[in-house]
């Protein structure tokens, strides 16, 4: 879980430990902020993990696409992510 705001990226955490998935948090510069948030699997094989992610925080396109080593699914928070959305 990538994100430029401490609270707002933890809260996206908190949802996902809360649905039985592992997370943690950290974050990028402020510059590297995206307009949508952004759900990589790397090259398909973690597909079902990934909707589940989407599913926790209810928004996410999901995308193949490079991780960070030792993730399954990588998630890079948007502009779009709202602590308060389901």
């Amino acid at each position: 879980m990538e994100g430029i705001e401490p609270i707002s990226t933890n809260t996206a955490v908190e949802r996902l430990q809360g649905a039985g998935l592992a997370a943690q948090a950290s974050f990028l510069d402020a510059e590297l902020m995206r307009p949508r948030t952004v759900i990589l699997h790397g090259n398909g094989n973690n597909l079902k993990q990934a909707q589940a992610v989407r599913k926790a925080l209810g928004l996410g396109e999901l995308q193949r696409g490079p991780l960070s080593p030792g993730a399954g699914v990588q998630v890079l928070l948007g502009k779009d992510w709202q602590p308060s959305k389901p």
